[in-house]
């Protein structure tokens, strides 16, 4: 992931509009897309006032190496996972069903809210399925 896919990463994580990062930056909608096209690299003084404005470090803005960049987000995943499992491990097995299918709704929902999968075509079937096992869950209580 090069500097255009990292500024229109930080710019969607954020909600913004191509216009409201430039008014934010302090540059016209047109370069920020741009940046976004990778037609254009900021010089060092805007490269700076995107960092701040995102406020990541340059060095994360010019990464090309995903694996490094995602390594976070695995980081935090992996926290959640373990905050589940040790709830799960206090369950009994209809209510720890129950709860990691829930668990797994509000992780989806919270994934399309902050924009971080690209195709909700492909998540909205699996909650859907997700939804159905609740309610089939339920049903059997």
């Amino acid at each position: 992931m090069g500097f255009a896919d990292q500024f229109r990463y930080h710019r969607k994580r954020r909600g913004w509009t191509q216009q409201e990062a430039a008014d934010r930056i302090g540059v016209s909608r047109s370069a920020v897309a741009n940046y976004e096209s990778g037609r254009k690299i900021p010089h060092k003084e805007v490269l700076i006032r995107i960092a701040n404005t995102f406020e990541v470090s340059i060095d994360e803005l010019l990464r090309d190496e995903s694996d490094v960049y995602y390594s976070r987000n695995e980081i935090e995943l992996d926290k959640a996972f373990e905050l589940i499992r040790n709830k799960l491990g206090e369950m009994k097995r209809g209510e720890a069903e129950k709860y990691a299918l829930e668990e797994t709704k509000k992780l989806l929902l919270l994934l399309l809210d902050k924009n971080e999968i690209t195709s909700a075509s492909h998540i909205h079937p699996l909650l859907a399925h997700v939804e159905a096992l609740i309610r089939q869950l339920e049903k059997t209580k």
